[in-house]
């Protein structure tokens, strides 16, 4: 069993439809899996993905607390694909936690920083491949740029691993991550 990681890059809500689209995107191959959802939770997903929440206890914060209580989370697996209907399988350090639906996956995924991973035949049974382009045009979302391995990415850094001040690529880069993510200039606060 190979497993592949995954990126969530958007949350695209049709308010036609009253439906959210969760993307996720394999960065190597850049095979698109978009995950639609109804009802309230994809509404609460976004909310706490913004860290937004109130102080209102939910089903979902009794599952952070136990999980919590059981080490945190290591990994998110994007397990089960039937009839249009996905489930993770999330996963402590001492194995098994349980399978969850998708808003709630986000949720848990987001709060211990776990990578989302896919085992790699059903990435090639459900992914699709799309442009550029028609994501950003249906899907409000960009894909992850992927990082080259070569010996020029090599050299940009130093010895302990770090970008070097003068790193201009990695410093255009970091400005598409932030205006990707609506973060405008204008949002850092520069003590000035």
């Amino acid at each position: 069993m190979t497993l592949r990681k995954l990126e969530l890059v958007g949350v695209k809500e049709d308010e036609m439809e009253t439906v959210h689209c969760f993307v996720f995107v394999e960065p190597e191959e850049q095979l698109v899996i978009p995950v639609w959802a109804s009802g309230y939770e994809p509404y609460l997903a976004e909310v706490y993905l913004k860290g937004e929440q109130d102080n209102r206890y939910r089903a979902i914060d009794a599952l952070l607390r136990s999980a919590e209580a059981m080490g945190g989370v290591e990994s998110v697996n994007m397990s089960i694909y039937e009839r249009g209907r996905f489930f993770f399988t999330v996963r402590n350090s001492d194995g098994l936690m349980g399978d969850m639906a998708v808003s709630e996956a986000v949720i848990m995924a987001d709060h211990f920083g776990a990578q989302f991973t896919i085992e790699e035949t059903l990435l090639k049974r459900i992914g699709v491949y799309t442009t550029p382009e028609e994501l950003e045009e249906y899907l409000d979302t960009t894909m992850p740029k992927v990082a080259k391995k070569n010996k020029r990415n090599r050299k940009s850094k130093d010895s302990a691993g770090a970008a070097k001040p003068n790193d201009f690529q990695a410093d255009r880069d970091f400005a598409d991550l932030m205006r990707s993510l609506g973060v405008e200039e204008d949002d850092f606060d520069v003590g000035e």
